[in-house]
């Protein structure tokens, strides 16, 4: 499989740990513009590859920092899309973000 945007992977990944120590999640349009990738179109893949990762050193889902705009929760949660997320997935939602702001922004308030 060819990932979109493979070669920009650690300047996605720099960036979403910015996001992070502000604590607060970005909305994929916002951060799209951050990284000059519009609305993140064509980078689910890559997002998917990161979270992965991630995940395999033991960290938290970096990704959870992105958000629908329309939903307020991100467009995947648990590896399943989330548009509209169920209430387990806004509970899985709830506990990756609270992880996510105890490693990188700790005291931040978890908005789910």
């Amino acid at each position: 499989m060819v990932v979109k945007f493979i070669n920009r992977k650690n300047e996605i990944r720099d960036a979403l740990f910015e996001v992070a120590k502000n604590g607060l999640p970005m909305t994929y349009e916002s951060f799209g513009q951050k990284v000059s990738i519009w609305r993140m179109r064509g980078a689910k893949d890559l997002l998917d590859l990161i979270a992965e990762e991630e995940k395999a050193k033991g960290e938290p889902d970096i990704t959870y920092m992105l958000h629908s705009a329309t939903t307020k929760y991100p467009s995947q949660i648990g590896g399943q899309p989330a548009k509209p997320p169920t209430a387990e997935q806004m509970r899985r939602a709830r506990q990756e973000m609270q992880a996510l702001i105890n490693r990188h922004c700790p005291g931040a308030v978890n908005p789910y």
